[in-house]
């Protein structure tokens, strides 16, 4: 696919499941978690972890009951998962992608739904800070997507620009951006995404545009 950068443009980022893959985290979080609960409880459970995740049952809760309320109370193990600092990496082509297009465009943003403290601790791992100029985390901004408010928002700091979102979640990432008349553009599941991507929706919340990965996308670079 090829997309026409130019200064007049303005890329816009979903986060999960769009730069990185959000199973990474949780598997991040496991291993976490299941290094300390050793300690404790005297057992590795990252394989059961996966298992019940896999199988849709309730991770924490099947770990309270297994090691004890006392020992590892839900709410405590939410909150590591949520809070603790990932192992994770960019996907594939990704950081190539963002080094190209950072010095011929506009600006660089995130839109992404979620907590402060989680989604900046991915943010820090993935050492985004140095491509991004602006960072919409719902939470912070008091708004979730697909709420207008976050999209436009560049258009208010960047107006009368080229505007492009690129998003993974076919229910919610590319309602606003297309109501919008962005450029919408959807990394497409290599099976490894948290959420089903289901195409069978109406036309609203299609993508303009489908790729298999940032290594895809040639830039033409118009000066």
């Amino acid at each position: 696919m090829h997309l026409k950068i130019t200064p007049n443009s303005v890329l816009v980022f979903d986060l999960d499941d769009t730069l990185f893959k959000e199973v990474e985290f949780l598997r991040s979080a496991f291993k976490e978690i299941s290094s300390l609960l050793q300690k404790s409880c005297g057992i590795n459970y990252y394989d059961k972890m996966l298992e019940w995740y896999s199988s849709g049952v309730d991770v924490f809760r099947n770990l309270e009951e297994e090691c004890g309320n006392q020992m590892a109370p839900k709410k405590d193990l939410v909150q590591m998962y949520r809070q603790h600092s990932p192992d994770i990496i960019l996907c594939p082509g990704a950081k190539i992608f963002l080094e190209v297009v950072r010095p011929v465009s506009k600006g660089l943003g995130i839109i992404t739904d979620g907590r402060s403290i989680t989604q900046r601790n991915k943010i820090r791992a993935l050492e985004l800070d140095q491509y991004f100029d602006d960072i919409i985390i719902s939470e912070e901004f008091g708004s979730e997507k697909p709420s207008l408010a976050n999209f436009q928002f560049y258009e208010d700091k960047y107006p009368l620009s080229d505007y492009f979102y690129f998003g993974d979640n076919v229910k919610k990432d590319f309602l606003a951006p297309n109501a919008l008349g962005w450029n919408s553009i959807c990394l497409l599941d290599d099976g490894k995404n948290i959420h089903h991507q289901n195409f069978d929706v109406e036309s609203v919340l299609q993508p303009k545009m489908r790729v298999n990965s940032f290594s895809e996308i040639e830039i033409i670079n118009e000066l």
